[in-house]
């Protein structure tokens, strides 16, 4: 358990290393990693003496889950606006593409 528990803290540290820089991508990963660890954590039994033993190094991990919902909540913000502006272009194109529906035709003749 404490190798997982190091394993995790290790992932948080580099996490935290780049955060500014992180993209979609990377953050996914990240969440992926950390779904692995936490998993084969649940897969082991401890006794209430030695889930005390973690509880403090595990909280503190805890503590940057706020960081980690903020960064997603800004990498969903700008691809809001990404999709948003797109929404936008189209639009403003369509205003200017008029359709045309030819429901007849018309000869003219000379005389």
């Amino acid at each position: 358990m404490d190798e997982l528990i190091q394993e995790l803290e290790q992932l948080m540290g580099d996490w935290m290393q780049s955060l500014s820089n992180m993209t979609y991508e990377e953050i996914s990963a990240y969440v992926d990693s950390r779904e692995q660890i936490i998993e084969r954590m649940k897969s082991h039994s401890l006794s209430p003496m030695e889930r005390n033993k973690y509880t403090a190094r595990v909280q503190r991990l805890l503590q940057h889950d706020a960081l980690i919902l903020a960064k997603m909540n800004e990498l969903r913000d700008e691809g809001l606006q990404g999709t948003s502006k797109i929404n936008r272009g189209r639009l403003q194109k369509t205003a200017y593409e008029t359709e045309f529906v030819l429901d007849s035709v018309f000869f003219d003749r000379k005389k």
